[in-house]
C-alpha cells in the first residue's frame, strides 16, 4: 500500500529536478534574468509540495513553516526581479 503523501513526494522530487535543470541553464545564460526567476519559482513549488506532504502527515507546524518559506521566496524573488 502506498503512503498517502507519496504523490506529493514524487512531485517534490520532480520539481527539484526542474530546479537543477534551470540552475544549470541559468549558469550558462546569465543574460536571461527570467531563467533565474523561474529557478526561484521552482524552488517555491518544491517547498509547497513539502508543505503538502507535512499536511498529509498531520504536522501543522511544519506545514505552515514550509508554506511561509514558499510565499517569502515568491514575494522576494518577484520583487527583486522587477526592481
Amino acid at each position: 500500500m502506498k503512503a498517502p503523501h507519496q504523490k506529493w513526494q514524487q512531485l517534490q522530487v520532480l520539481s527539484l529536478a526542474v530546479v537543477i535543470l534551470f540552475s544549470i541553464v541559468a549558469l550558462f545564460q546569465l543574460d536571461h534574468a527570467w531563467l533565474i526567476l523561474l529557478l526561484f519559482y521552482s524552488i517555491a513549488v518544491s517547498l509547497m509540495f513539502d508543505a503538502l506532504m507535512a499536511q498529509k502527515k498531520q504536522q501543522p507546524v511544519e506545514f505552515f513553516g514550509q508554506l511561509l518559506r514558499a510565499i517569502i521566496v515568491i514575494i522576494f524573488s518577484t520583487t527583486l526581479f522587477f526592481l
